[in-house]
């Protein structure tokens, strides 16, 4: 019986960034403007995982300390739980959104205290496609949504191809083959 290729080649894709990004904490730099972006693509099944500094997307790190920190907490969980406005995939490949997972230390953080930290938002998407061969290039329209993010460190697997690349608000697509 063939072994799911898809687990092994998220935990290389996810361990070479965990490993860079270990690195950066250990030596406590934090970029922001700074995300990264990981897709794998194994027979119909695409998984996206997407992190990034809290403050690319909400302009700040800390717990949320008034109704206004509060609320562009919140704005921003659902717009990255909405994978459609995050994500242009071919209509030719008839993927469908099957899961989608965002945790941050700031949704459920209390009242800040003067501590501060650096918090991250972590997302991943699945999606399940009928025809992933025609799912040439993925389109990440995160720049629109957050103004904060500068580029995103994107690296990618298919069965025919492994690449990564620096998107950018003037480079945003993806090639996948």
């Amino acid at each position: 019986m063939r072994q799911p290729l898809l687990p092994i080649v998220l935990c290389t894709l996810m361990g070479s960034s965990f490993s860079a990004n270990a690195a950066h904490r250990q030596h406590g730099a934090h970029v922001h403007g700074v995300a990264t972006l990981s897709v794998a693509l194994e027979d119909h099944t695409l998984n996206v995982e997407f992190e990034s500094p809290a403050v690319n997307l909400v302009g700040f790190e800390h717990a949320p300390a008034d109704d206004r920190q509060r609320q562009a907490v919140a704005q921003a969980a659902q717009q990255l739980r909405n994978p459609a406005a995050l994500f242009a995939l071919a209509d030719a490949a008839h993927c469908v959104s099957v899961s989608t997972t965002v945790n941050s230390a700031l949704l459920d953080a209390p009242a800040a205290n003067g501590e501060h930290r650096h918090a991250d938002f972590n997302a991943t998407y699945g999606f399940r496609c009928a025809q992933p061969q025609a799912l040439r290039t993925l389109e990440v329209r995160l720049f629109a949504l957050f103004e904060g993010i500068q580029k995103i460190d994107a690296q990618w697997l298919t069965a025919g191809a492994q690449s990564a690349t620096v998107l950018t608000p003037e480079h945003f697509r993806i090639t996948l083959q």
